[in-house]
């Protein structure tokens, strides 16, 4: 009979916690949009990593990270991977042509192949071939129209085929997988589907391998196969004006 009565006793224990956790529950407020549904406690958290001797000034002007997990960060004072551990820094050694084109990096996009593709503020791109851990250099070459078309490098992309586009202060340069000649692209007054600005600030590729330029004269995209450019910041049933940078 105490037996009976003690497994009686715990079975009336356990149906009273079920009915409270299921009133906690439903008296609980919905989880916020964005909010972590699993986790209702956790707080975003952010680590600080590196400091200013290993990340010069604590200024990153761009960031990737390439197929291998590697992150890599431009500065003002040369080239930073980071494996998660340990920031390891590349800079421009003049006695060694295989070291980096030049210390202010404002550019980086990662190839499928490993390749880190880098773009300098004054002396054009910098290939690292993880390979060899040394750099291929890309300059502007005046003898050559088919070239980089300038020394400082704004932004770049590298879309799914391995192409690339650079954007520079003087225009938009195009470069196809395993070739050396840069088509350019320009401004022209007279053809309204040209590159609307020469200033070309920002490149994206997006998931349809859509381009998408940023400007001193705004926005505009260029669709796979698509011979010119097109408007994106005007909204054709408002019939709003397009955004525009200072000229």
């Amino acid at each position: 009979m105490k037996r009976k009565a003690r497994f009686s006793h715990c079975c009336c224990w356990l149906f009273c916690g079920l009915i409270l956790t299921t009133l906690l529950a439903a008296c609980a407020p919905p989880a916020r949009a964005g909010s972590n549904a699993d986790f209702p406690f956790a707080q975003p958290y952010f680590e600080t990593v590196g400091d200013s001797e290993s990340i010069p000034y604590g200024l990153v002007s761009t960031m990737t990270q390439d197929a291998r997990g590697f992150l890599w960060m431009g500065t003002q004072a040369g080239l930073i991977r980071y494996d998660g551990y340990r920031l390891r820094k590349f800079v421009h050694n003049a006695q060694d042509p295989g070291s980096i084109a030049a210390d202010y990096v404002q550019a980086i996009a990662s190839a499928k192949d490993g390749r880190v593709w880098v773009g300098t503020a004054n002396d054009g791109i910098s290939v690292f071939d993880p390979a060899t851990e040394r750099f291929e250099h890309i300059r502007h070459d005046p003898k050559r129209p088919d070239s980089l078309n300038a020394g400082r490098i704004n932004a770049m992309a590298l879309d799914a085929a391995g192409n690339l586009w650079v954007g520079s202060d003087q225009g938009l340069d195009f470069l196809a997988a395993n070739s050396k000649r840069f088509i350019h692209y320009r401004h022209d007054g007279a053809d309204p589907h040209s590159l609307a600005d020469n200033r070309v600030l920002s490149l994206l590729l997006d998931r349809q391998q859509q381009l998408w330029i940023g400007s001193a004269d705004g926005l505009q995209k260029r669709s796979p196969g698509a011979k010119g450019f097109e408007r994106a910041d005007t909204h054709p049933a408002s019939g709003s004006a397009p955004l525009t940078g200072s000229s």
